[in-house]
């Protein structure tokens, strides 16, 4: 299935049950968008690339928690997709536009995505 507005909200709200999910749908828009232009059109390919990621993520969120409110906490649903797919993908990443310090944070957790994308 093709990825937009509707079935990656689904999406999230089904893979990202313990998440708190954006109801912003602009942002979720621009997501889609980021996505497309990374090369990862389906959910299919979000999916695998989220299941292989899974563990680099929680690495990642455990040494770089969200604060927000002067307090440490955990991605959105929406970050969860961004965070995981620039951590996977060098095409998302590149299409992100990622500052230097991130692309350094990103390279550090590449080596635990079970699968090269």
């Amino acid at each position: 299935m093709d990825l937009n507005l509707d079935s990656l909200t689904t999406y999230m709200k089904s893979k990202f049950k313990d998440r708190e999910h954006s109801e912003n749908d602009k942002l979720i828009s621009q997501l889609v968008q980021e996505l497309w232009d990374g090369g990862i059109v389906t959910l299919k390919q979000l999916d695998e690339m989220v299941d292989a990621g899974w563990d680099a993520f929680l690495r990642y969120e455990s040494d770089n928690p969200p604060v927000v409110d002067g307090k440490e906490g955990v991605f959105l649903d929406v970050g969860v997709v961004r965070v995981l797919c620039s951590i996977a993908s060098d095409r998302f990443r590149r299409v992100r536009k990622e500052s230097a310090d991130s692309l350094r944070k990103y390279e550090e957790y590449r080596g635990y995505v079970r699968k090269k994308f």
